[in-house]
């Protein structure tokens, strides 16, 4: 209700002054019907730096029904707009799967950097191989 407040309160000031072309307020009703799934994934496919590579998924599903209102100001160079909408009670997640994952990878820490030199002692002294 407080919302709905602000924007009577805001009508009621604009309207005095008259809106002109260059200003606009609108308002409304929303509705609608929300169907889907919700996918929340961690992880990886590929090794991390200790060969592991796997994670897990979360999927539930969110269907829901929903309703609410919103208003939209309009200035020449500005517009303001405001939705609040809401199912109105608690929606549950139903039936969610947890589904986990590897892909038994093993991966190896290797070092790259160039092999060191050996010496040999030749007829000339220390030489470099």
């Amino acid at each position: 209700m407080p919302l709905l407040r602000a924007a009577l309160f805001l009508y009621a000031v604009l309207a005095p002054a008259g809106l002109s072309a260059e200003t606009e307020l609108e308002l409304g009703l929303l509705g609608g019907r929300n169907e889907g799934e919700q996918i929340f994934s961690t992880g990886s496919k590929t090794p991390d730096l200790l060969g592991f590579a796997g994670g897990s998924r979360l999927t539930y599903p969110r269907n829901f029904n929903y309703g609410g209102f919103f208003a939209n100001l309009r200035f020449a160079p500005l517009e303001a707009n405001l939705r609040f909408s809401t199912t109105g009670w608690y929606v549950g997640t139903g039936t969610a799967r947890n589904e986990d994952f590897t892909l038994n990878q093993r991966s190896t820490i290797r070092d790259y950097r160039q092999p060191q030199l050996r010496r040999r002692s030749g007829p000339h002294g220390d030489e470099s191989v």
